[in-house]
């Protein structure tokens, strides 16, 4: 972020989560049909495939989301940041530069 390069005192030793949105699979799919007009292609793979794929680093961060979450306030960086996208936001913005 430019701004913590610009303002160092105001910025230092903060955490600033990066969250603009917090949806399920089942927004996201919603959200995805709603801005582009159909459902997001999907191709279900078993877990035990999948566990077998990826390396164990990206199994901990996946279970660490579903267990923990981020916990990001979302109105307050909202506040602070009020330019971020929405999912909906980032969504159309990037298929109308597409």
């Amino acid at each position: 972020m430019p701004r913590a390069l610009e303002d160092p005192e105001r910025y230092a030793g903060r955490v600033i989560p990066l969250a603009g949105d917090e949806l399920n699979v089942v927004d996201i799919i919603r959200t995805f049909k709603t801005v582009i007009g159909h459902k997001p292609c999907v191709a279900p793979i078993p877990t035990f495939v999948a566990k077998m794929m990826i390396p164990k680093e990206f199994a901990d961060m996946f279970r660490w989301i579903r267990e923990k979450g981020f916990e990001a306030n979302i109105a307050q960086v909202r506040q602070e940041y009020p330019q971020l996208l929405t999912f909906a936001g980032w969504l159309k913005k990037y298929t109308d530069e597409h």
